[in-house]
Order: C-alpha cells, then sequence, then structure tokens
C-alpha cells in the first residue's frame, strides 16, 4: 500500500495472480502440491519438520489452504486501498504525542482501515461459504461442507425437498449473520463507516 510504485505493482499483480487462473485448474494443482508425494510433504520430509506424509487431501485442512489461497487477493486488495488513503500526517502526530509503533498501529491505522477490513471479510465471507468446486474435489466427499451435503441430497439420496430446505436455510443464515455482522459493525465503528460513505 505503501512501498515504492515498482515494488507495489509486482506485489500487486502477485496478489491477484491466483483469479487468472481457473478454480478447477486451481484446484488441481493443490491437489498435486498437497498429495502425499506432493512439493508440500515432500519439502517438509526433507527439511525434517515430519517424519511421514501428512494427509491434506480429503479433510478440512487441505481445502481450507487452496481456499486461501484463491481468496486471499479479495481480503488483500480492499485493506490496501483504504490503508493508502490513511494520512501519514496522523501517524506523526500520534508518534510526536508519545505513542509507539503499536499504538500508532491499535489506535489510528487499524481503526482507519476498518472499512477495509469489513469489505475484504464480507467479500471472504460469502465467497468461501459458497464455495463448491474446491470442496468436493481437495475434500474427496469426506468433508461435510453445506452446498456438498445439498448436492449429495439431490443428486445421490434424490431427496429434493430436503436438499431445497437445507439450501434455503443455507440462504437464511448468510444473510443474518453478514447483517448482525454489518450492525456490529455500525455499532462499534459507526464514525468511520459514515466518513467513508461521505
Amino acid at each position: 500500500a505503501r512501498g515504492h510504485p515498482l515494488l507495489s505493482r509486482i506485489l500487486t499483480i502477485a496478489v491477484i495472480s491466483p483469479l487468472l487462473v481457473g478454480i478447477v485448474i486451481r484446484t488441481y494443482g493443490w491437489m498435486v502440491l498437497l498429495s502425499g508425494k506432493g512439493l508440500v510433504n515432500q519439502a517438509l520430509l526433507a527439511w525434517g519438520i515430519i517424519e511421514r506424509p501428512i494427509r491434506f487431501t480429503g479433510n478440512d485442512m487441505g481445502v481450507i489452504i487452496s481456499l486461501l489461497h484463491v481468496f486471499y487477493p479479495f481480503m488483500v486488495l480492499p485493506l490496501a486501498a483504504v490503508l493508502q488513503k490513511i494520512d501519514r500526517p496522523l501517524e506523526e502526530a500520534a508518534m510526536v504525542l508519545g505513542a509507539n509503533r503499536f499504538h500508532v498501529f491499535w489506535r489510528v491505522i487499524f481503526p482507519l482501515s476498518i472499512p477495509g477490513v469489513a469489505a475484504g471479510s464480507m467479500l471472504v465471507f460469502l465467497l468461501t461459504a459458497s464455495s463448491f468446486v474446491t470442496p468436493r474435489l481437495i475434500g474427496k466427499n469426506l468433508t461435510k461442507w453445506l452446498l456438498n451435503l445439498v448436492e449429495e441430497q439431490i443428486l445421490i439420496v434424490f431427496d429434493w425437498p430436503f436438499g431445497a430446505a437445507m439450501a434455503t436455510i443455507f440462504i437464511g443464515v448468510v444473510i443474518l449473520l453478514v447483517t448482525l455482522y454489518h450492525r456490529f459493525l455500525e455499532s462499534k465503528f459507526a464514525f468511520i463507516l459514515k466518513g467513508e460513505e461521505r
């Protein structure tokens, strides 16, 4: 957000690069990397961190790692945009008044970056909640993510009413969580969010 323009461009390209590849190709890439004989396990074995390969596929850990890779740009980019707008004189004023770097971050930078945190976390939550391909391929039907359970009810068990009910409850829960999160942010950081809207 505040580095040299050339470095900033290089880092931006690095951050958005996962979005340049299709989700299925990206997921298959992670399946290869996270397999028992994949690069991750081979590197951990070579460094002596583990004694035998860790099972990353077919469980939530592998799904979370691959989803993190896919969705971190949606958190980083809103944060970077907000951090670029924070005036340096505010931080300098806090330091002149005796604040150390931690207090400058906690009392100045973090509160002013709340709009970026709110936008990024909301985007990541919604995209992760609606993920289907990655949990299906990396989880190998051994993990229980809600959309995979809906597909199982409709296409395997052929219980359409229950599958539809699960999907409806999923939508309702997501809307409820987003509403509660928005109200929480408004109650705690209303002055910052209203200033951002202006």
